[in-house]
């Protein structure tokens, strides 16, 4: 993976505890790797809650990190139908 995905972990979700959790976004990018089933269904499934900027940005690493991978494709073409949150 290209060491130009950087993010920074402000603004991460916490949980009540105030422990960062994972965005879907940065998950799915690792997971993008060598998708296996479980890997394709959990994008499936986690595509329509990905905000436009996610999608956006998830699109953006995937082609840096794995041209051409079939997500990208995905999350280009969802996020024109969502408002920008």
């Amino acid at each position: 993976m290209s060491r130009e995905v950087r993010g920074s972990l402000l603004g991460w979700p916490t949980t009540a505890d105030g422990v960062a959790v994972v965005r879907p976004e940065i998950a799915l990018l690792f997971k993008a790797k060598g998708p296996r089933f479980k890997d394709q269904r959990d994008f499936d499934r986690a595509l329509p809650h990905l905000v436009r900027a996610a999608c956006a940005w998830l699109a953006s690493v995937l082609e840096q990190a794995h041209p051409g991978h079939a997500w990208r494709a995905g999350c280009e073409l969802a996020s024109w139908d969502w408002p920008m949150m």
